[in-house]
Order: structure tokens, then sequence, then C-alpha cells
């Protein structure tokens, strides 16, 4: 198994499930989760990354000029660069769980993000993460590969992906769920 990865519509909870999960399995885990960003009304005004180990930088904004964007937001690929790749990197030297949350436009407009992506999978490092679910030529061949586990988010069925993910990564850790 080299990826287990959640796909489903925008704010259907993926990465409120990643993290539940990680939570849950408590295995050594490193990479990057991304968290909305609000302003003072409480609207969504751009998403951050933030690594297992709590460095954050913000991958993109409403307000952030630049020749990046995706759909109302700019896109900041030095701050995935910066931040998401080595987080990545990091997971995959230290034979971690490689957490990459999410697999989406904005982080596939970094080359550096697809090949350390790529490089995660051909690694044979357990990948667990999020993945768009619209069709993109590098989401559609990851979630092609026969190695790759895809479990589709919907807001009915939420506990039991969580349960089929939890029982898929502990299986795949050599933990065992009694």
């Amino acid at each position: 198994m080299a990826a287990v990865l959640i796909t489903g519509p925008p704010r259907s909870g993926k990465t409120t499930l990643v993290r539940a999960v990680l939570d849950a399995i408590a295995v050594p885990a490193a990479g990057f989760y991304t968290a909305e960003l609000r302003d003072g009304d409480g609207r969504r005004c751009g998403f951050e990354l933030v690594t297992l180990e709590g460095e954050r930088a913000t991958l993109a904004a409403l307000d952030l000029e630049g020749p990046h964007r995706v759909g109302h937001y700019g896109v900041d690929l030095d701050a995935l660069d910066r931040v998401g790749v080595p987080a990545i990197e990091a997971a995959i030297e230290s034979g971690s769980l490689v957490v990459i949350d999410e697999i989406g436009a904005m982080e596939l407009l970094s080359t550096r993000f697809q090949g350390a992506v790529i490089e995660a999978v051909r690694r044979s490092r357990l990948v667990f993460g999020t993945v768009m679910q619209r069709p993109h030529p590098f989401a559609d061949e990851l979630k092609a590969q026969r190695d790759t586990l895809l479990f589709e988010l919907t807001a009915g069925n939420r506990d039991d992906v969580q349960a089929l993910v939890e029982a898929q990564l502990r299986a795949s850790t050599g933990q065992l769920s009694v």
C-alpha cells in the first residue's frame, strides 16, 4: 500500500477527518495539513500550511498578489516550497507516515511539491492525505495507481470512512486494533 487518500467535495471535512485519524492511530507521522484562515467577521480569507511539528505558512489568501491564482485566492508557491515540501521530505527520510493534506489545485502548481509526492510514493513510504476530487492529470494518475486506496468522503459516510481509514492505516503500520 503506497497511499491511503481521501477525496470529496470542498468543505466536506477531509482535513478534519485526517486530523481525527492521526489522533486516533497515534503512529509516528510527519508532513502537513491545511487550515482555513478567517477574517475578523469569520469569513474564509485564505489557507495556511501547518506542519505536524507546528510550523505555519500562508499558502493562499484573497489579498495575495502574484501570478499564481486558484479561484479568488492568490497562491504563495514559495511558502509551499519552503515549508510544505521540506515537511514531506523529512517524513520520507524519517520513515514516518507521510501526511499530505492536500494534493489539490493550489499545491499542484508547484513542481517541487509534485516531485515530493512522487518521491514519497516511489520510496514505498505510506502516504496518508487528501486529494482533489475534480479532474487533474497529476491527481488522477495518483488516484488510479493500483497501490492507492481511495475513500470518497460525503456528509453521510464520515464515520464509516474514518473507521475504514483507521483500520487500513493500523494494518499498514503493523498495529492491531483490538
